[in-house]
């Protein structure tokens, strides 16, 4: 509120919350608030529209859809604890052992986690890398000894956070290879988390008398 001189203004929604998925775009337009200065045309103090593409999280695991082993050789494992109830193995070192998840997903920000059953031969810097398609766009790292702490999902599991990624592409990838220390790593459940458009914020734009927003 109160008065805002002619001229080019940035701006930012309040917090808002989408329910569903696909595509939705937020505007801004005057009050009519007792006193402000009555606009001729209203419709030139907003720029231009903004689109916000809203998507699901993605829960992966390994053996399912998404999942593939280009390289190595991996074993199954299917103690308590692991993401729905299984889990890969490979051995540290030797040959290279590759695993990878693969989300088609749109243009936008997206945060990467990961979870596994914690086992003190599993790598305490298991390494992970992050692909906008074929380009790399960060690395991490994850303890699979301990139990991973970041975030829960609503099912009561903890995931450990990899990063918060841009993706352009339409595809996001995230590979694990049997680096670090350890005698063993562990593929097991990937979580991608929409969390924002790419670049894109509100602008705001007063073109003719001061008036009140």
């Amino acid at each position: 509120t109160g008065g805002v001189a002619v001229g080019q203004h940035a701006g930012s929604s309040p917090t808002l919350t989408l329910s569903s998925g696909g595509t939705h775009y937020i505007f801004a337009v005057l009050d009519d608030t007792p006193g402000a200065v009555t606009e001729a045309n209203e419709t030139n103090n907003v720029s231009s529209d903004q689109q916000v593409d809203v998507s699901a999280d993605w829960f992966l695991d390994d053996g399912n859809t998404g999942y593939a082993e280009p390289e190595g050789s991996w074993g199954s494992g299917s103690q308590q604890g692991g993401y729905l109830g299984d889990y890969r193995w490979a051995s540290v070192g030797g040959s290279a052992d590759t695993a990878t998840w693969t989300q088609a997903v749109g243009a936008g920000i997206y945060e990467v986690l990961t979870t596994h059953l914690p086992y003190s031969k599993w790598s305490s810097d298991a390494p992970f890398t992050i692909y906008d398609g074929a380009a790399i766009v960060g690395t991490a790292t994850a303890d699979q000894t301990a139990t991973p702490t970041g975030r829960q999902s609503s099912d009561g599991r903890w995931w450990q956070i990899l990063g918060e990624y841009t993706v352009t592409s339409g595809s996001l990838v995230v590979e694990l290879t049997d680096g670090g220390d350890g005698e063993y790593v562990t593929a097991d459940g990937v979580w991608i988390r929409y969390v924002g458009p790419a670049g894109k914020d509100l602008s705001w734009s007063v073109l003719d008398a001061p008036v009140q927003v």
